[in-house]
């Protein structure tokens, strides 16, 4: 099932206005208690531009359910505070190293190093999520880091990466 949108600016603007921008409705879910849960459908404009190529205008609908009572702005506050927890168990995948190695004290500090890695990972992009939104609010020019959203990670691990590297090799250019 889906929407076509030909039009995706005016569609927005027609839910904006009738105030369905984030809209509830009950489903009833096949369980062995065939319980009723609401459904919470919050509809974003999105503009991509991708270089010299002109700006596309996508219309994305964000669905969740939940058996948590409350208005759609409150359930939407909860689940992204869970979007950082599951980000994180995501990362750690990323930065776990590959051995064969037998060695029980090489795969501990590998081990080790993939924690604290991922560790400043998490602190560098949080301060620079932080630091983006502050100037998006108060300043009104381009800045060096692309944010698409505020709500997405802006750090990622190959920005990281060309970040350690800058830091370890300095005097080195690219």
């Amino acid at each position: 099932a889906g929407i076509d949108i030909t039009q995706s600016k005016k569609f927005f603007r027609w839910l904006k206005k009738n105030n369905l921008l984030t809209f509830k409705f009950e489903l009833e879910l096949t369980s062995c208690h065939n319980r009723r849960y609401p459904v919470i459908v919050q509809a974003q404009l999105l503009k991509v531009k991708k270089g010299r190529k002109p700006e596309r205008v996508y219309l994305d609908f964000y669905v969740y359910t939940t058996n948590i009572r409350g208005s759609a702005d409150y359930i939407e506050k909860i689940y992204r505070s869970r979007w950082g927890i599951e980000t994180q168990y995501r990362v750690v995948h990323q930065f776990q190293a590959r051995t064969t190695s037998l060695n029980s004290i090489l795969r501990l500090l590998l081990i080790g190093i993939g924690f604290i890695l991922e560790a400043i990972w998490l602190r560098i992009n949080a301060f620079l999520h932080i630091v983006t939104h502050v100037l998006k609010v108060t300043c009104n020019y381009e800045l060096p880091i692309k944010i698409y959203k505020i709500s997405t990670l802006i750090l990622t691990v190959s920005r990281f990466k060309r970040l350690l590297q800058a830091l370890w090799r300095p005097n080195e250019r690219s």
